[in-house]
């Protein structure tokens, strides 16, 4: 099967932390970034050097400033067989499609699978990145059909998230969100007030666990009763058509395993979405107990009492597992 090469380079950017810009998952481009929105002009960034040398290579199948191991491009969402209109594999392509938003920290919680302190930015660091919304920013997704505010804060919570939302929704209507959430703000009145009516495809909440002294522990300063409630609020969402999606988001370690069933009956019950993932280690103090944390490792004590769980819930269809998980069962 002849395959077109990946068309994310062609057709998408993550922004992340401190500003630097990347084609796609830092990671999967060996951190080979095409720019910072803090430090280059539009063009500087989606038409850089280093961006028009990755994607010549990749239009030679060349993808060597990939990682491959990591990488998910093998995915028929990433490399496709055939295109209706494959007229953006250029070294200079069109403005970016999709965008990736995950610089921004500012978080109103403290989940110790993430960070290690909560986080707020100081104020000199608010007022840059608000000056780069119209400098940068909205230019830069002027194209744009689709945009994901990632996990790495809470869109709903920083300021300057929320001044970006509001001033995207205005300068570019058509735009479509997806957005990580630890669940807390995610209401009605947040929902109308940055201007994200009938604008969202899918909500990735964050639940660890559904029982409230596990939950507590793992995210601090939350309220377990709230985000039910807000997740409720979600699933009619979806129910009523003006949402896309909603998905639950576990990411397991040895400390919430068990709760996978309460979870996905959880799920099932609303008809909604649930991502099981494993841990990975970020820098945080709690992962450098990895060995221990890591019950889907064949070494760990409790690996057995995992792989039944997994199987007890791989009948339900909108139980997505990481392929690792998957194998397993």
């Amino acid at each position: 099967m002849n395959l077109l090469p990946c068309k994310v380079p062609f057709l998408s950017l993550q922004i992340g932390i401190n500003g630097d810009v990347y084609t796609c998952c830092p990671a999967y481009v060996n951190y080979n970034k095409i720019g910072n929105i803090l430090e280059n002009t539009l063009d500087e960034i989606w038409y850089s050097k280093t961006a028009k040398e990755l994607r010549k290579r990749i239009l030679r199948n060349d993808y060597s400033m990939c990682n491959r191991e990591l990488c998910r491009s093998k995915l028929p969402e990433y490399i496709s067989e055939k295109l209706q209109d494959n007229s953006f594999y250029s070294e200079t392509p069109p403005l970016p499609k999709c965008v990736t938003l995950a610089y921004d920290k500012e978080c109103n919680l403290q989940c110790i699978t993430c960070r290690n302190e909560k986080y707020k930015n100081p104020k000199e660091i608010t007022e840059i990145y608000n000056k780069r919304i119209s400098k940068v920013i909205i230019p830069l997704l002027q194209n744009a059909e689709h945009i994901a505010l990632s996990g790495s804060g809470e869109a709903f919570f920083s300021s300057h998230t929320r001044l970006l939302i509001k001033n995207l929704t205005k300068s570019n209507p058509k735009l479509i969100f997806d957005i990580n959430t630890n669940g807390l703000l995610f209401n009605e009145n947040n929902i109308k007030a940055l201007g994200l009516s009938g604008k969202i495809n899918e909500i990735f909440v964050s639940l660890p666990a559904l029982d409230e002294k596990i939950y507590n522990y793992i995210i601090k300063g939350s309220n377990l009763d709230i985000v039910k409630k807000n997740i409720k609020y979600m699933s009619n969402l979806q129910r009523s058509g003006k949402i896309f999606r909603c998905t639950i988001n576990m990411v397991i370690s040895d400390l919430n395993y068990k709760e996978i069933p309460y979870l996905v009956r959880f799920a099932k019950e609303l008809d909604i979405f649930i991502t099981l993932s494993q841990f990975y280690h970020w820098g945080t103090e709690f992962g450098k107990d990895y060995k221990n944390i890591a019950v889907w490792e064949k070494g760990h004590k409790d690996f057995k009492d995992f792989k039944k769980i997994l199987k007890e819930v791989s009948n339900y269809d909108k139980c997505y597992m990481q392929p690792l998980f998957r194998e397993l069962i």
